[in-house]
């Protein structure tokens, strides 16, 4: 539970500041996972009495869709919303040029930088992509 938890949150990181335009759908910020698909993937937050939702595991969390889900305090919630507030305070990350850093083949260091667009002020994304402890050198 906690690796996919870490795992998420660095998805979260990546969509919210990344190019791109990110899409986050109801229940994402509560750890909500669904069964796949289409259909599989529209749990409601009001608590639930449908048997293939119950029985789903929410990341960052004990509780269940038996119960309603709507938690300011939850860890996924409060990470987009940190994300969010990040993004629409610097233009480089909503719409400024990316370039690549460093990357490698295997997981570790993924580094990029995003570019204001009127000011060209760097900012440069550090992800760590691995479950160890990355220290590397880039340019």
């Amino acid at each position: 539970a906690a690796e996919l938890l870490a795992r998420t949150m660095l998805a979260n990181a990546m969509l919210l500041t990344l190019r791109g335009v990110p899409t986050i759908y109801s229940g994402d910020e509560q750890g909500f996972t669904g069964d796949g698909g289409d259909q599989g993937a529209r749990e409601d937050m009001f608590a639930s009495q449908v048997a293939s939702y119950n029985d789903n595991m929410l990341l960052g969390t004990d509780a269940t869709t038996a119960q309603a889900n709507f938690d300011t305090d939850h860890p996924l919630f409060q990470q987009i919303a940190t994300l969010a507030r990040i993004r629409t305070a610097n233009p480089a990350l909503t719409r400024g040029r990316q370039v690549l850093r460093a990357r490698g083949a295997e997981p570790g260091l993924l580094a990029l930088s995003r570019f204001d667009p009127a000011t060209g002020a760097e900012m440069l994304l550090l992800f760590n992509t691995s479950t160890a402890t990355v220290t590397r050198p880039f340019e």
